[in-house]
């Protein structure tokens, strides 16, 4: 959380949507959630807005390919 520029996708759960959508990769980089740019906010503040979200919200999520990552958390 402490220094970090940005947010990577360090894993997908095999069960969870984005692994059903496909899209979303290991290595990823947020850079929105929905119309809001996310770079250089903390994982505490990301967590805090999903779970501001109400099941069954559409969220989107604008990423950059980010390098990939070699081990799976």
């Amino acid at each position: 959380d402490k220094g970090e520029k940005f947010l990577q996708v360090k894993d997908i759960l095999p069960d969870g949507a984005a692994a059903r959508d496909g899209r979303l990769r290991r290595g990823d980089v947020l850079v929105r959630i929905n119309d809001l740019q996310v770079l250089g906010f903390s994982h505490t503040d990301v967590v805090k807005m999903f779970q501001t979200l109400n099941i069954g919200d559409v969220i989107h999520l604008t990423v950059c390919r980010g390098y990939p990552l070699a081990v799976n958390i």
